[in-house]
């Protein structure tokens, strides 16, 4: 048999269109909140029920809060690069969804542009701005406590 010449493939990683999405979520916050996107293998929080080979935790947090630490999505794929499946915590899910979430239950997006227009309604969802407000807000108050024990 003779092997024609394989190409990789053109479609985006979903990891970096969820990075693209939270472009200037700390600059936003003004430094008090920020998102991050780590392999969840790094930390060993492989979600089973994603049953993906690849799969990465979008997780808020604040340096001025150590205790708090919200793992708003965990999106996962297989070498096709594409469904992409998100395990969205619950209150942001309800919220976007209007309604209650399933043991379990996943979304998937078809493609990148799915996955955009989804991670869009994720983070522009009233209970994601609640949830960011509320830890700003406690990020100031530990820092003005910091500020003046220290004087």
């Amino acid at each position: 048999m003779e092997w024609k010449e394989f190409t990789e493939s053109p479609k985006e990683y979903p990891e970096k269109i969820a990075e693209a999405s939270i472009e200037g979520f700390g600059k936003a916050t003004k430094g008090l909140v920020e998102m991050t996107i780590t392999p969840a293998d790094e930390l060993g929080f492989i979600s089973s029920y994603l049953d993906n080979d690849f799969q990465f935790n979008v997780h808020l947090r604040s340096q001025h809060v150590k205790s708090y630490r919200l793992k708003v999505l965990t999106l996962g794929y297989n070498v096709e690069l594409a469904p992409i499946h998100l395990a969205i915590e619950e209150s942001i899910f309800e919220n976007v969804f209007q309604r209650k979430m399933w043991y379990k239950e996943k979304v998937i997006a078809k493609d990148v542009i799915e996955l955009k227009t989804i991670l869009t309604k994720i983070f522009e969802s009233q209970r994601f701005i609640d949830i960011v407000t509320g830890v700003m807000k406690i990020a100031k108050k530990n820092i003005q406590s910091n500020s003046q024990t220290s004087k």
